[in-house]
């Protein structure tokens, strides 16, 4: 597990030319796993404008999805409430 690169956002987005999309629905997404495909998945959701929770054992997989609007939940239980 040594030789796995971190996880980060997309190489094309930069923090000053992101732009979220307005989004009228107020549907909520709850998303548990934020390996290299879970976090791009959650960051589209992100980026979309969906209401979105998002958790992982690591904290640090979240910390950049946090910057753009998802909230963090302390534990796999409170991404369900």
């Amino acid at each position: 597990m040594k030789n796995r690169k971190p996880i980060c956002l997309p190489k094309w987005v930069d923090d000053d030319g992101l732009q979220v999309i307005m989004n009228k629905e107020t549907r909520n997404i709850g998303w548990i796993g934020l390996g290299e495909t879970g976090h791009n998945l959650a960051f589209q959701l992100v980026r979309a404008g969906y209401n979105v929770t998002v958790f992982d054992k690591d904290r640090k997989k979240s910390a950049d999805l946090e910057k753009f609007g998802a909230k963090v939940a302390r534990t796999a239980n409170d991404v369900a409430c």
